[in-house]
């Protein structure tokens, strides 16, 4: 203290000019040097420095301290002053000239204003501009380049720091794109900076351990073998079905003979293995760990037996086995053993039998369970998780007198899938985490209580609740009372009233069970919650991706699953929601749950959601109370992994149950899948299920089929095609009859499933590939990635079509199958840098990329996918897979020849032709040996090649009446010889109609044109002819009866032709199933508008759009129409949501033209939503939306649109037709309208506008001779009335007109008439071409025209509802 005052003497001479401040510090020092050191906080405290912090902050950590020593406001200033730096308070002295008249708050004012922390930002900015990033030490260089955001940042909002702190670390690594990209991933799963940066560091850590592992690979690779160096692990031989070794290394080959010696079974399975037969897929750690055997006594016999906590059961050989039984004078009965052993690396292991014997170890005896096998090699027993916690010999280690009784080479048999035991991942994990074993459940009744409470659960109001109590079987009453109790001893149950009473049921457990089990271990207690789940408000904690537990998008090479101990059971529930949940039963008093019940319809969501807030996914992704983790990197990331799990739960005092979990494998079995570091495939349950399953003989059976084929759907390409039989059997009103086909496809479905199809694993370092294809009645894709020089496929996805639209375009369909692709696997594409997508159709291609299309469906689609996605062109005949998996499959033919395989797809894959359009008829083509002389060859008629449909080369032309027969052969189903054959009733009719004879056929002259002859088709022909003609794709292409006679009367003629042609087409088989009678559709009948009483009462609104984007960014034209004044408001927007129309009311037209009382829209998004309704509710109006696929309902604005679009195109404002708008609306409103007679502006506002237009037009027009009687009576009412009149007429014209089916009147057209012809046009072109001449009329309403400014154009025949008539003369001055 005196120290401090010395200096203050010497160097701050400038502060004691006054007396009474230095009075005031020696005071202070008097007093502090009487007081205690500890009590003088402030005297401890640092000096300001504005380098270091603002002054703010010193400030307020200042006055904390004057109120732990309770300092005088007097004595605040002197103290604040001694703590400033020299500069500091040279700044204030001479702010502060006057000395005596500033106090503490002045001079802390002045410094927080001067010194509010600018400088110390830019200094940290500096500092993190140039940090560096050191990848040895991630951990602390991103702790460090973070604390210098904090401090730099200029927010003092906690979220927004920590978003700049991502967006700034997520920039500062983007030399590292995988670390910048685990920044982005895992940033939100983090609630401090110091576990980020740990995750980073070890994510690091661990790909540079990997890649150092594959450079070795390399290296050796290059030194000794091209091969891998652990490809023998993928290799089974196939002489001892083993893995790791090639059958020309199998140690039992003797020349090209397999000895079978006394270490195999019956079946060549080798029970007992060498580490060096398994040695790729052995998992050994560096420390060597020694393996356990214990000397036992079984009925009094010595045995050797090998502890291995992964086994599930205990094992014996039937040599000791044998033994046992000769050693001991009573009887051991063997009992058969129907389950199969599967072995550590898969292989079957049948057993002998078992047995109850009784077991020996030091003074201990128990029974226990034995299974006897063939053979156990260098060993007696193998004694399983069971036996090892019944003599407590969990934690025993091994001793050097047991280790020289086990051979070094020896690896256990176990029927398990882990590579290291739990016990092991336990006694590692307990070297740095001396705390596991307390998250480890040491019985049943040994619960975690989970440190958060559950929260309130809300509760329906008015809800009848139906309860009916159970009548208890009597033999069930002891059993229940004692799981009860049990429950009441684990502190799941309490004794307690309660407002709702359940009914318990006692079920009995699945699985085999031994018979000396305990009875109350055979069954369990569930609580019947169904009255009480219908009272309460459900909570939706988002929906559960099966995909993201299966581990499939990274190549793990461990794996873990965590199993919670009663899960529910270990979250307590709050001390008001307990009395819900009270549960009966009888000589028991009343009781009530104390934790989270099972079967409550909440209890999913609220254990996921707590469990989320302790244990971030990172760390574990729960699936209910199942946990999985995969590592990627050596067993010791591994272990490190495990141990993090465990700290997360033992800080959520939470236990798991070590005899479910698994700890460490290389393969496990997840919700039905099994996973690896091969990647995935149906797990062992799902093949034993469909090996057994037997084919469906009910509708119900097969629902059932359906919905567990459906979960593995992803594994069977196809699948769509292949259940097309199987699924007609469950339309309504077919009969089941299980077909031949359907079991042909069912037993595929089988057997793929059976051979348990392989998918590989994603990585995040390699982009995504698509492949979809489209038919007229599937979808097909496929998943890949490019890995290691070769396709891999990741998912198969097919489905089938509706059946309500068949007919559609070839980009439609391809654009489809793009769409429903990605909604089905939308979880596997978002959030990918790089998808590579391919589609065989090019147009579909050049929309998907530019997104030039006038189609809305087509653009929608366009705005749901994500703009990562690269669309290329792959040829049809490369498309293999696709295609396969979107067309109908012949599975005989399939099963004949390999066509696809599905496992994996290579670069190069064959080059299969397949055409395209619609499939053609396969028909016997009869060839015929005809001569044709070089004359004739050269009078055929050679047409040119153009672009478009082939040309017809005109048959059966001769001007010397010969007939050329080559024109008939083109068809290549016919010869001219096939109709020679004439019966009576052929010459009959050849009588009749006078045919002639020319080398030998019949032929008729064609009145039309001179030249053309008709050849006459004799009676037994006739059928084929037609059917030919009807279902050649070349000529009617399954067309109607119409086209078909059309086609016909040209080349021939019979008897009775049309009759016929119609008979056949009406019976096509495949017209019938494709078609639909639209001439037949019954249009519904509009009814009319209530004339409105006034303007402005009921407005007619709509969306005309999207058009061409303009420079303003504006995408859409908002129509409103008045319903009696038909006043027009255009309003341009760039976006059509409900926010966006809502301000366009309330801010442009409601403050111009007030509000309406009803708007009529379509059904459209923007118009039907919660906003409206809103926005109707306060400003008083009503809402109708117009019927649903009816496009006439709103006609007033539709009417409305067809006309702007003419105007834009007319007067070429196509591309910046918002600037044009205004301009459009104003003309729309001035001119009189056709119905009411009046210009809606007039009748809108009740005056003319005169001052646009020209007023000569204006002075001769109908509004200018009313204007003296508006001025007199000084109202529109008249006019009003008059509107209504003219609406009333239309009204009722159009009601007469749907009477008439709602058919036009004819046009009166004559020869000579000039009329214009309406063409398939685009919205913004031109809608007519022409003009033309009427030539010739053939027909009613059908007429020949000829174009009268292209004299090369040929007449053709037109409709008269195509055509309007026009004045010829003014067209030509324009052309």
């Amino acid at each position: 203290m005196e120290r401090s005052l010395e200096g203050v003497s010497d160097n701050d001479s400038s502060i004691t000019s006054d007396r009474g401040d230095v009075s005031a510090i020696e005071n202070i020092v008097v007093e502090e040097k009487r007081r205690p050191l500890a009590m003088s906080s402030w005297n401890q405290w640092k000096k300001f420095d504005p380098a270091i912090q603002a002054f703010s902050e010193y400030v307020e950590e200042l006055e904390q301290l004057f109120l732990i020593d309770e300092v005088e406001e007097v004595k605040k200033k002197p103290i604040l002053m001694l703590k400033l730096d020299g500069s500091v308070r040279e700044y204030v002295n001479l702010y502060f000239k006057d000395n005596s008249r500033t106090t503490y708050a002045s001079i802390k004012k002045v410094l927080m204003e001067k010194y509010d922390g600018s400088r110390v930002r830019n200094e940290y900015r500096l500092k993190a501009r140039d940090h560096r990033i050191v990848l040895e030490d991630l951990y602390n260089s991103i702790l460090a380049y973070v604390d210098f955001v904090k401090k730099g940042s200029v927010v003092k909002d906690p979220e927004e720091v920590r978003c700049t702190v991502k967006e700034k670390l997520i920039e500062k690594l983007i030399f590292k794109p995988m670390l910048s990209q685990r920044v982005n991933d895992r940033f939100d799963y983090y609630d401090g900076y110091e576990e980020l940066a740990l995750d980073i560091d070890t994510y690091w850590k661990g790909f540079q351990k990997s890649t150092r592992r594959q450079d070795h690979r390399r290296s050796s690779n290059r030194s000794f073998s091209p091969k891998e160096p652990n490809h023998k692990a993928k290799v089974r031989c196939y002489l001892c079905k083993n893995m790791g070794h090639y059958a020309s290394e199998c140690k039992n080959r003797v020349g090209n003979q397999l000895s079978i010696d006394k270490d195999r079974d019956k079946d060549g399975v080798n029970v007992g293995m060498h580490l060096q037969d398994k040695e790729p897929s052995t998992c050994n750690n560096n420390t060597n760990d020694e393996l356990i055997v214990v000397p036992l006594s079984i009925e009094n016999k010595e045995v050797l037996a090998l502890l291995d906590s992964g086994c599930v059961t205990n094992l014996i050989s039937s040599n000791k086995f044998a033994e046992i039984c000769l050693a001991n004078d009573k009887e051991i009965r063997l009992h058969p053993y129907d389950k199969t052993l599967v072995g550590a690396f898969g292989q079957n292991v049948k057993a002998e039998g078992w047995c109850e014997v009784q077991i020996g170890y030091n003074d201990e005896k128990v029974t226990s369970t034995i299974v006897v096998v063939r053979s156990l090699k260098n060993y007696d027993m193998l004694m399983g998780i069971g036996l090892i916690k019944k003599l407590n010999l969990m934690n025993i280690s091994c001793l050097d007198s047991w280790k020289k009784k086990v051979p070094e080479e020896i690896v256990v048999g176990n029927v398990g899938t882990t590579c290291v035991s739990n016990i092991e991942m336990i006694k590692r994990i307990k070297v740095s985490f001396d705390k596991v074993d307390e998250v480890i459940s040491q019985g049943p009744t040994d619960i975690g209580r989970f440190v958060d409470t559950v929260p309130r659960i809300v509760w329906k109001k008015d809800v009848v609740r139906k309860f009916y109590p159970y009548r208890y079987p009597n033999h069930l009453w002891n059993i229940g009372k004692n799981l009860l109790e049990d429950m009441l001893r684990s502190d799941i149950l309490e004794v307690g009233s309660a407002r709702y009473i359940h009914n318990v049921i006692i079920v009995r457990k699945h699985g085999d069970h031994d018979s000396g089990v305990d009875m109350n271990k055979l069954y369990r207690a569930v609580v019947d919650l169904r009255p009480t789940n219908a009272m309460v408000e459900r909570v939706d904690f988002g929906s559960i991706q099966i995909e993201d537990f299966i581990l499939l998008k990274e190549n793990y090479n461990y794996f873990c699953s965590i199993d919670l101990t009663q899960c529910f059971h270990q979250f307590e529930l709050s001390e008001g929601d307990r009395e819900y949940f009270g549960v009966s039963f009888p000589n028991m008093p009343t009781m009530r749950y104390k934790r989270l019940p099972m079967g409550f319809a909440n209890s999913p969501s609220i254990l996921r959601q707590l469990l989320e807030k302790r244990v971030p996914p990172n760390i574990v992704k729960f699936y209910y109370d199942d946990g999985f983790k995969g590592t990627s990197g050596s067993l010791e990331d591994h272990v490190k992994s495990v141990e993090l799990i465990l700290r997360h739960l033992h800080k959520a005092n939470l236990k798991i149950n070590l005899d479910k979990s698994i700890l460490c494998a290389e393969s496990l079995e997840v919700l039905g899948h099994s996973i690896s570091r091969m990647g995935t495939s149906p797990s062992e349950r799902a093949v034993k299920i469909m090996k057994s399953y037997k084919k469906p003989v009910s509708v119900e059976s097969i629902r059932k089929f359906l919905g567990f084929i459906s979960y593995y759907r992803k594994y069977i390409p196809g699948l769509s095609s292949l259940l097309k039989p199987i699924l007609y059997l469950l339309k309504k009103d077919v009969k089941f009859e299980w077909s031949d086909e359907a079991n042909v496809n069912f037993e595929r479905i089988r057997q793929i499933l059976i051979e348990k199809p392989l998918l590989g694993i994603e990585r995040s370092d390699l982009p995504l590939l698509v492949y979809t294809d489209a038919s007229t009645y599937a979808f097909g894709g496929v998943l890949m990635q490019k890995q290691d020089g070769r396709k891999v496929p990741l998912l198969y996805w097919s489905s089938g079509r509706k059946y309500y639209k068949r007919v559609r375009s070839a980009c439609f369909l391809e654009m489809q199958s793009v769409i429903m692709f990605y909604r089905s696997n939308k979880h596997r594409l978002l959030g990918k840098n790089e998808i590579v997508w391919y589609v065989d159709n090019s147009p579909a291609v050049a929309i998907l990329r530019k997104g030039y299309t006038d189609n809305e469906q087509f653009l929608a689609w366009i705005m749901e996918l994500p703009i990562q996605i690269q669309f290329h062109h792959i040829e049809g005949s490369r498309n293999v897979v696709a295609d396969y998996l979107s067309r109908e499959i012949d599975v005989v033919k399939l099963e004949q020849n390999d066509v696809i395989d599905v496992c994996f797809v290579d670069e190069e894959v064959p080059i299969v032709k397949r055409g395209r359009g619609r499939p053609r008829k396969k028909v016997p083509v009869v060839e015929e040996n005809l001569k044709f002389s070089s004359e004739e060859g050269k009078e055929s008629k050679k047409v040119g090649k153009k672009r478009g449909r082939k040309r017809k080369v005109e048959k059966f032309t001769s001007s010397n009446d010969d007939v050329d027969e080559t024109h008939w052969k083109d068809y290549g189903m016919f010869s001219l010889n096939d109709f020679k054959e004439l019966n009576e009733s052929d010459y009959e009719f050849v009588k009749i109609n006078k045919l002639k004879l020319i080398n030998d056929f019949y032929y008729k002259d064609n009145k039309d044109v001179k030249d053309w002859k008709l050849l006459y088709i004799p009676m037994n022909k006739q059928n084929e002819v037609i059917k030919y003609v009807h279902e050649h794709p070349a000529i009617a292409a399954h067309g109607g009866i119409e086209q078909t006679l059309m086609r016909l009367k040209k080349v021939c003629i019979f008897k009775e032709m049309k009759e016929k042609v119609e008979h056949i087409v009406k019976n096509c088989e495949i017209c019938i199933l494709r078609k639909h009678p639209a001439h037949l559709a019954i249009k519904p009948k509009l009814h009319s508008w209530k004339v409105p009483e006034g303007v402005w009462k009921r407005v007619h609104c709509d969306i005309l759009g999207p058009l061409e984007l303009t420079l303003s960014g504006n995408k859409y034209i908002v129509t409103m129409v008045c319903g009696l004044s038909k006043f027009v408001i255009l309003s341009a927007l760039q976006h059509i949501t409900a926010e966006d129309i809502g301000n366009l009311l309330v801010e442009k037209v409601f403050p111009s033209f007030g509000v309406f009382d009803l708007l009529v829209t379509d059904c459209g998004l923007p118009f039907k939503n919660e906003l409206m309704e809103k926005l109707s509710a306060k400003y008083g109006f009503q809402m109708h939306f117009t019927s649903a696929n009816t496009h006439n309902s709103n006609g007033q604005v539709e009417r409305i649109h067809r006309i702007i679009n003419e105007k834009l195109v007319l007067n070429n404002k196509v591309s910046e037709w918002d600037l044009y708008l205004p301009e459009l609306q104003r003309i729309l409103n001035l001119n009189i309208h056709g119905v009411t007679g009046f210009s809606p502006f007039f009748l809108m506002f009740g005056r003319s506008d005169d001052k646009v237009g020209d007023l000569s037009v204006i002075m001769n027009s109908k509004l200018c001779k009313d204007d003296i009687l508006r001025l007199l009576l000084n109202i529109n009412q008249l006019d009003l009335m008059e509107s209504a009149r003219n609406i009333g007429r239309r009204n009722i014209y159009n009601e007469r007109a749907f009477e008439r089916r709602g058919v036009p009147n004819n046009k009166q057209v004559n020869i000579g008439d000039k009329v214009m012809m309406k063409t398939y046009y685009d919205k913004h072109k031109k809608a007519y071409m022409g003009p033309f001449e009427i030539i010739d009329i053939k027909e009613e309403n059908v007429v020949i025209v000829k174009s009268l400014v292209d004299r090369l154009m040929m007449s053709f025949k037109v409709h008269v509802s195509q055509l309007k008539f026009c004045e010829t003369q003014n067209l030509r001055e324009e052309e």
